[in-house]
């Protein structure tokens, strides 16, 4: 076979990033729509109108918002096939059908990916840290202080749409959660961000204690205000990795939720996640992507675009984010399964404990449960 079959044409290379950097350059545009919340002005003014069209004027009017900003905005946004625009230039439209996609709808959340493009400026904002990072001479990595004026928000919003369904009911059956804490048991979240997850479980769980710790002091600020006026909750900036000596043995279930391979040394982390669970307690871990740990083989179960997406985003984030302190384990967000089983011996627990599920109802996440 000609090694230079699968390879593309001169011309196709250069349509290709010619069409990567639209996408990219749309894809700011679509994040300043989701956070100005535009999407949701104009689909308003399209509900309201009789032919289900919205002029620039009714679009701005409504986000409260300048019009020849809206204008370009909106002009992007149909040159990009993600609205419609009359032969006028002077109409736009959302589907009805679509809709749902970009604002939710009754008993459904906007496409997570939304979220996922929501990153981007956290992102920016961080890149010549990253690029300093690249270089051998560079720092290890970036800190989390790089990110933290958007990534938790933002990483809220996305595990809402994501997770929100299943969390406390799906999830917590498959792994044998359910029935403890209903019953009431002390439960930690590490790394527990902005706070979407241990607020959701200490609502649905009101029997059950929550702690909740993260090593970033904005993002505790940003949960212990979700979290107000629930008694169950308790929320502390510290590193997973050197827990309260006080904890030992003390909790029933722990997870990490989206935050182990962000971590600079999750095998610490997983150390203490065995001195503090009582004898017979449950750790259960979440991890997405689900990655394979090979490229070749991420690429063919994902398909291109999806496979770029998550190795982009672990270049620009869980990459720098988990290496900014010497000796860290380097992760990035496509560890795969191997990885994620070692790090659990590595902590301690045995492999015949150790299961790895792939739950059709979490699409793209895998789940790691592990008994003490």
């Amino acid at each position: 076979m000609n090694k230079r079959a699968s390879l593309k044409s001169e011309q196709e290379l250069r349509d290709q990033i010619l069409s990567i950097a639209s996408v990219g350059q749309v894809a700011m545009a679509m994040a300043l729509g989701v956070e100005l919340k535009l999407f949701e002005a104009m689909a308003t003014v399209c509900k309201a109108s009789p032919k289900h069209s919205a002029t620039v004027a009714e679009v701005a009017a409504q986000a409260a918002c300048k019009e020849r900003y809206i204008y370009e905005w909106m002009a992007a946004m149909a040159c990009g096939n993600l609205i419609d625009v009359d032969p006028s230039g002077q109409h736009f439209s959302m589907r009805p059908e679509h809709i749902p996609v970009w604002i939710g709808g009754e008993g459904q959340l906007p496409e997570h990916s939304l979220h996922v493009i929501d990153f981007l400026p956290g992102f920016g904002g961080a890149f010549n840290q990253v690029k300093e990072a690249f270089r051998l001479d560079g720092p290890p990595g970036v800190p989390y202080s790089a990110y933290e004026d958007t990534f938790y928000t933002v990483m809220a919003a996305w595990s809402r749409t994501i997770h929100d369904g299943e969390l406390c009911s799906g999830y917590m059956e498959l792994i044998g959660a359910l029935e403890l804490l209903q019953k009431g048991v002390n439960v930690l979240e590490a790394g527990c961000g902005a706070g979407f997850h241990i607020e959701k479980m200490a609502r649905t769980f009101p029997n059950s204690h929550f702690t909740g710790i993260d090593l970033t002091q904005s993002a505790i600020n940003t949960a212990i205000t979700r979290c107000e006026g629930l008694p169950n909750v308790k929320l502390i900036c510290g590193n997973a990795s050197h827990l309260d000596k006080k904890w030992t043995e003390h909790f029933d279930v722990v997870f990490f939720i989206d935050s182990c391979h962000d971590m600079c040394r999750p095998d610490l982390a997983i150390n203490e996640v065995q001195r503090v669970l009582k004898p017979g307690g449950l750790f259960s871990m979440i991890e997405w992507p689900n990655g394979d740990g090979n490229v070749y083989e991420d690429r063919k179960k994902y398909g291109s675009a999806v496979a770029a997406l998550f190795y982009a985003a672990s270049a620009m984030h869980c990459l720098p984010v988990g290496s900014h302190v010497e000796g860290a384990l380097q992760l990035g967000n496509m560890m795969g399964h191997g990885r994620g089983r070692k790090l659990l011996e590595m902590g301690g627990f045995a492999k015949d404990k150790i299961e790895v599920l792939e739950p059709p109802f979490m699409p793209y996440n895998c789940i790691y449960t592990a008994r003490k």
